[in-house]
C-alpha cells in the first residue's frame, strides 16, 4: 500500500537539499560498458559505470567478472542490475565522508540471500563506527553497533527498504514498503562514517571488498541530512508507483 497524504513527486531531485547520490538501473541512459562513452544497448550486457543522478558520485567496476549484468523488461517494465552473490560490485571509493550527518536511504532490490550488505558507505576497518550499511535482514550496522528490525526483505520480489539514522543505531527507524518496522534488537554506536561507498559488498575496506550478497538492484537514494515524514513518504510513493511495490 502506497504512502498516503503525501503529494505526488515528479523526481527525487526535488526534495529537501536533493539527493547525496541516486542510482537508477531503471534508466539505461545512466548505465554504461565502459567508462562513460558506451551505454548498454542489450540484455545481458555488463555494466561497467552507473551515473549519479544527482551529481557526479558515479560506481563502477573496472574488473569485467565483478560487474553485474544488464537485465532489461524484469520490474514493471525497467531494467535492472543483477549483481551474483560470489564477487559483484560496484564502489566509489572517493565519495565524500558523511561523518556525523544524519542520513537516510532508500533501496529497492530482490536480495538473493539475506546476510550481508545492500549497501555500505565508509569502512569498519578501524572498529569505530565509521561505517554505516543498510543489510536486506532490515539491519543497519555502523561498525560494531547495528540496529535489527524484525523483517526481513524477500527473496522472491522487489520490495523498498527505507533506513533512516539521525546519530546513532539506538535512533534509527526502518520502513519496509513504507510501513514502520518493530526493532529486534540494537547495539548501540554513534554515527561517524568515513569516504567511501560500494554496492552489493560488506564495506569499501578491504579491496577489492568481500560479503557479496547478490540480487536485482532497481534503484538506490540516500539524502543527508534526513527528511520530513512528509518528504520520506513522497519519495517513496516515486519510488513504489514506479517499481509497481504495492499496487
Amino acid at each position: 500500500m502506497w504512502a498516503g497524504s503525501a503529494a505526488k513527486l515528479e523526481s527525487p531531485l526535488g526534495i529537501g537539499g536533493g539527493p547525496v547520490f541516486w542510482y537508477d538501473f531503471g534508466d539505461p541512459l545512466t548505465l554504461y560498458t565502459d567508462a562513460g562513452s558506451t551505454l548498454v544497448s542489450a540484455d545481458g550486457q555488463l555494466i561497467y559505470q552507473c551515473n549519479d543522478k544527482a551529481g557526479t558520485n558515479h560506481i563502477t567496476q573496472s574488473t569485467s567478472s565483478k560487474r553485474p549484468t544488464y537485465k532489461t523488461n524484469i520490474t514493471n517494465g525497467f531494467s535492472i542490475a543483477r549483481f551474483d552473490a560470489t564477487d559483484d560490485y560496484m564502489v566509489n571509493g572517493a565519495f565524500s565522508a558523511l561523518g556525523t550527518a544524519s542520513r537516510i536511504g532508500f533501496i529497492v532490490v530482490k536480495p538473493v540471500t539475506t546476510t550481508n550488505r545492500l549497501l555500505s558507505l565508509g569502512d569498519d576497518a578501524s572498529g569505530s563506527g565509521m561505517l554505516w550499511g543498510l543489510q536486506p535482514n532490515a539491519a543497519v550496522v555502523v561498525a560494531e553497533g547495528n540496529r535489527v528490525w524484525t523483517t526481513v526483505l524477500s527473496t522472491a520480489l522487489q520490495q523498498l527498504l527505507t533506513v533512516e539514522s539521525t546519530a546513532n543505531t539506538n535512533d534509527s527507524l526502518a520502513w519496509l514498503d513504507s510501513v514502520s518496522l518493530s526493532v529486534s534488537s540494537t547495539v548501540v554506536r554513534a554515527l561517524d562514517t568515513l569516504s567511501g561507498l560500494v554496492i552489493n559488498a560488506n564495506d569499501n575496506n578491504p579491496s577489492p571488498p568481500a560479503g557479496q550478497n547478490g540480487g536485482d538492484y532497481a534503484e538506490i537514494l540516500v539524502y543527508s541530512p534526513t527528511l520530513s515524514t512528509y518528504d520520506r513518504k513522497r519519495v517513496e510513493n516515486y519510488l513504489m508507483a514506479k517499481w509497481g511495490i504495492g499496487a
